[in-house]
């Protein structure tokens, strides 16, 4: 299994792939739902304007959050990785240590 990693990577791609297309989803679905409020509320002029910077506001904040997750995830998946790299090493350094002491024998 010495290119399992490359499989993690994969799926690790996959994953962000996802987020960033289910991100955009949620923007769409937002953005309409805004709308909305604004049109069945009658808003206009500053109270229109107070709602979308509210909005913006709490969104901002939503992203940046979802970021330093996703950052601290990343992170986590690249530490498995080098660990799970440095354990194929010893292994091969391992078995190719016991092969030559069998041939020594």
């Amino acid at each position: 299994m010495p290119h399992h990693w490359y499989r993690v990577f994969e799926l690790s791609y996959e994953l962000q792939e996802f987020a960033v297309r289910r991100r955009m989803g949620m923007k769409e679905i937002q953005q309409d739902l805004l709308a909305d409020v604004m049109q069945q509320g009658h808003l206009v002029g500053e109270k229109a304007d107070w709602l979308l910077e509210e909005h913006r506001k709490v969104q901002s904040q939503l992203e940046k959050m979802y970021d330093e997750e996703v950052a601290r995830q990343r992170i986590l998946l690249e530490e498995k990785l080098e660990k799970r790299k440095a354990l194929i090493k010893l292994e091969v350094s391992y078995k190719c240590g016991v092969c030559k002491y069998s041939l020594l024998l």
